[in-house]
């Protein structure tokens, strides 16, 4: 009788053991299974990422080879300037960038037209044309005002200002950035109860209206 109870206790200490190793393969597994789940969810997302980054990075290259110039603008200066021609700046640069990047006024240039009718902080638009004059085109443009013959003198005040509601299409020309076609503009859009209207109907652009807007008047 006792030995079948030395029987059944080891029987009872193997099945024990055999429970053991069980539990523990099965908890090694357990865990075995939870880090390649998590390594796989981890690759899915970096590769999501990593996918979605590219795709926005192919998106801008994109759009850069379709618009090389996106972002830029150009535009022309001429006159008292050292180096007049064609520029492309940056979008949102002033007049003063122009002037620097065309190597500055030449020595020639109308110091009382820099001073008072040209706004060095106004931003430039794409395809505008900015004329620069001389001294000496100055003062041949007042020469020629003071010398006109016309039947409407009140068209031309006794400083040279041109009424855009009264002047003559020769006396419209005389100014600067307004060639005869600008000119007939001007006179078919009459009358203007204010000088900004000439911008607002489209007669002229707002950079030849800063040009000019100090030479004019109703």
């Amino acid at each position: 009788m006792f030995d079948d109870s030395s029987d059944i206790s080891m029987a009872f200490q193997q099945i024990r053991k055999q429970l053991s190793v069980r539990l523990v393969i099965q908890a090694i597994i357990f865990l075995l299974g939870i880090s390649i789940s998590s390594f796989g969810l981890f690759q899915l997302f970096s590769n999501d990422a990593q996918a979605s980054q590219k795709s926005r990075d192919f998106e801008v290259v994109q759009v850069c080879e379709k618009d090389p110039e996106f972002g830029r603008l150009t535009v022309d200066v001429g006159g008292a300037v050292k180096n007049p021609g064609v520029y492309q700046l940056d979008s949102g640069s002033r007049i003063n960038d122009l002037i620097n990047i065309a190597g500055g006024f030449s020595n020639s240039v109308d110091k009382y037209y820099i001073n008072k009718v040209l706004n060095l902080s106004q931003r430039l638009n794409d395809g505008e044309k900015l004329y620069i004059p001389t001294i000496e085109e100055s003062i041949e443009v007042q020469t020629k005002l003071e010398n006109q013959q016309t039947g409407d003198d009140s068209a031309v005040g006794v400083l040279g200002i041109i009424s855009i509601n009264s002047a003559t299409k020769e006396q419209l020309m005389s100014l600067t950035g307004i060639g005869e076609k600008r000119a007939e503009d001007i006179i078919s859009n009459r009358p203007y109860d204010s000088l900004i209207k000439l911008v607002e109907k489209s007669v002229l652009t707002e950079l030849i209206f800063e040009n000019i807007k100090n030479a004019i008047s109703l």
